[in-house]
């Protein structure tokens, strides 16, 4: 979070807070979040990260933008928020703009179908029909998949470990208590200063601990 709140303040544009969440470890921490807090106190306490980064940051002038932190919220997490009878869910299920109950969550309606484009593609290549490009286009279309799959599953395992131990991670630093945090960190020789904003700190050092190695060491010094 802190490289993009530092560019954007750079080229001196809004920084706003749901875009924030674009990266899987950010996702994952909005998903804790949201468990606890309503969408107006998690932006809050974003907004105040930002300042505390740069204080110079432009910052939106309206909260008409809380619908977007859908986009950063899984489906099931959105499902859930909708059925819930809870104070806290009814209060998100407003915020998020789902209110209506029409969800949007169909990330996919609107969006154009790889194989249709495929086929569009090449019968514009091969000056053939869209009828015909059917058959002929299903050669290379599954030659493209098979690239991208292998590409996609490759990148999967190389993020597979960052991604699962940067979760437990969160879950242990949301479970454990200011002292015990505290105690791991003069352990591992910690010098950076904390900010006081529990849920702000655990962001702090979600950044910092940001290998896998640093990882697994401050892991073992709180689950002591």
């Amino acid at each position: 979070m802190r490289n993009v709140i530092e560019k954007l303040v750079r080229n001196k544009k809004v920084v706003l807070p749901p875009d924030l969440f674009f990266s899987n470890d950010a996702k994952m921490l909005l998903e804790e979040l949201i468990k606890k807090y309503s969408i107006q106190e998690i932006d809050e306490v974003i907004i105040d990260y930002i300042n505390y980064i740069d204080e110079d940051a432009k910052l939106p002038t309206h909260k008409d933008y809380f619908p977007q932190y859908q986009k950063r919220i899984k489906t099931p997490t959105l499902n859930r928020i909708s059925k819930s009878s809870t104070v806290l869910g009814r209060k998100q299920t407003q915020e998020l703009g789902m209110d209506r109950l029409n969800m949007l969550i169909g990330k996919g309606l609107g969006k154009s179908n790889p194989w249709v484009e495929h086929v569009k593609k090449y019968a514009k290549e091969n000056n053939i029909t869209y009828m015909c490009a059917i058959t002929e286009a299903s050669k290379t279309y599954k030659k493209d998949n098979e690239t991208k799959i292998i590409k996609v599953k490759k990148k999967k395992l190389e993020e597979e470990d960052v991604d699962i131990i940067s979760n437990e991670l969160q879950k242990l630093l949301f479970a454990s208590g200011n002292e015990k945090i505290k105690n791991a960190l003069i352990k591992l020789n910690y010098k950076g200063r904390l900010h006081t904003n529990p849920i702000l700190r655990n962001m702090q050092l979600l950044q910092n601990f940001n290998s896998v190695k640093k990882m697994k060491e401050l892991m073992k010094e709180l689950m002591k």
